[in-house]
């Protein structure tokens, strides 16, 4: 399992090393192993039969930190792979952005703006739910949609901020994803089409690759 496997990465990190590097000194462990991690440890080589760590060599230790880094690496590419493919589903289906577009039908005007005290409370419960100290990845995220908020309240121009898709997608867990898109969605409308031109140009309206435009 990823537990298991996360506790056999850490067990090789402190106990492992050669002399000199890492944790474990004589080889004493501070208590005992579960059974499925320890006849993993022992499959890989990082158990001995007395079940205590194994003093890797320099060679087989630099082999195993480097294959370790490209598992890490390959997950990571897999993970936001996953996550993209999730982000583009939930700005699918939520409303306002191109699907209100077509369920309004041609030639018909979207629904106007919420007025900001109608979603003041949602906004708060978001808050309340991603912003503690713990959560410091999505303190950006918060502070550029305060800062729209706070230009566009009164003011007649319709103010458009453009933001990173790995805000999205690395801030938070999926749980803030999923949320934040829903938040958007209900506070602002999704800048795309003729407003957001497809090939990129920012400075002439378009909306450069992996980013995403809200107003």
């Amino acid at each position: 399992s990823d537990a298991q496997a996360q506790a056999a990465m850490s067990f090789f990190d402190e106990h492992c090393g050669p002399e000199g590097i890492g944790g474990g000194g004589d080889g004493a462990l501070p208590q005992p192993l579960d059974g499925r991690l320890a006849l993993l440890l022992q499959m890989i080589g990082l158990l001995d039969a007395a079940g205590g760590p194994v003093r890797l060599d320099s060679d087989r230790y630099v082999a195993l930190i480097t294959a370790r880094n490209a598992a890490r690496s390959e997950s990571h590419v897999l993970l936001l792979a996953a996550r993209r493919a999730r982000l583009v589903e939930l700005l699918r289906h939520q409303l306002p952005g191109p699907a209100a577009e077509s369920s309004c039908g041609a030639g018909q005007a979207l629904l106007p703006p919420p007025r900001f005290d109608d979603v003041r409370p949602c906004i708060t419960a978001f808050v309340e739910r991603h912003g503690c100290r713990q959560a410091l990845g999505t303190h950006p995220f918060l502070k550029g949609l305060r800062s729209l908020l706070e230009i566009q309240k009164g003011d007649a121009a319709v103010w458009r901020w453009i933001l990173q898709e790995e805000v999205l997608l690395e801030a938070g867990d999926e749980r803030f994803m999923e949320q934040a898109v829903k938040l958007l969605s209900r506070v602002l409308r999704r800048a795309e089409g003729a407003a957001a031109a497809a090939n990129g140009d920012v400075e002439a309206g378009g909306i450069a690759p992996g980013h995403l435009a809200w107003e």
